[in-house]
């Protein structure tokens, strides 16, 4: 399927109880590349994810602008996880994407039991080639995930995003008036008489479950004014935080 390229306005109207289920990923678009969609909102929506990643707005979102869509009561299922609008979010050298009043609410079941990856705009956020700028302001996710089971754990999960890699010459990201409420992992469990246990969530954050970046001229990422709250089932896991669950640089 060929990327979409265009713009989207919907003009403030409202798509209601759109059900999409397929093989792979699933999601309303498939990408959106130098496009703008705008002035959506998706209430009731159900997207079922089997074998891929499951996202209401877009599977991967490249170079693009999105403005003022908000995603209300979703459900989302899938194997491996995804995003709530988004499961890449991404921007590639010599270009800038832009995300501006974009919210999410739902809830996201993800049956994978050796890993899932889970982010309430996006399960990843890149910004790694050189010259490229990443601004997001003013979007507000609720995400919630079903309680786990014996054997299944999260991995790189967050409230906002699960992972996001900022590693580029000369790059500008920056997250400004962003927020999350998070209901992940409530009454997770995990054998304790395994040394090493084998269900171990690791990179979970209320937030952003993991941020890595390269520190050089403009590299750094910037969050001005972003906060989480809710709750985070951190028990019996690795690299967890209220924020960010693990934050770092990149050598080599």
């Amino acid at each position: 399927m060929a990327d979409f390229t265009g713009v989207f306005d919907g003009n403030g109207h409202t798509i209601k109880n759109l059900t999409i289920q397929g093989n792979g990923n699933q999601a309303f678009f498939g990408t959106v590349n130098n496009a703008i969609i705008k002035n959506v909102t998706f209430e009731n929506p159900i997207i079922i994810s089997n074998n891929g990643y499951a996202a209401v707005l877009a599977v991967n979102s490249i170079n693009s602008t999105i403005q003022n869509v908000k995603v209300d009561n979703a459900q989302l299922f899938s194997d491996k996880g995804g995003g709530g609008l988004f499961e890449t979010f991404k921007v590639t050298s010599g270009s800038n994407t832009v995300a501006n009043n974009c919210n999410f609410n739902g809830k996201h079941t993800a049956i994978a039991i050796d890993s899932r990856s889970i982010g309430g705009f996006a399960r990843y956020i890149s910004n790694r080639d050189s010259n490229a700028t990443m601004e997001i302001s003013c979007c507000d996710t609720k995400l919630t995930t079903p309680d786990s089971i014996i054997g299944s754990k999260y991995s790189y999960t967050g409230g906002f995003a699960g992972s996001i890699e900022i590693d580029g010459l000369n790059i500008y990201t920056k997250f400004t008036d962003c927020s999350s409420d998070v209901d992940i992992n409530r009454n997770y469990s995990r054998t304790v008489s395994e040394c090493p246990p084998s269900e171990i969530s690791e990179y979970l954050g209320g937030f952003a479950g993991h941020c890595y970046f390269r520190s050089n001229a403009n590299g750094e990422p910037i969050f001005e004014r972003c906060f989480s709250t809710g709750y985070l089932g951190a028990r019996g896991s690795y690299h967890a935080g209220g924020f960010i669950g693990d934050i770092g640089e990149l050598t080599g």
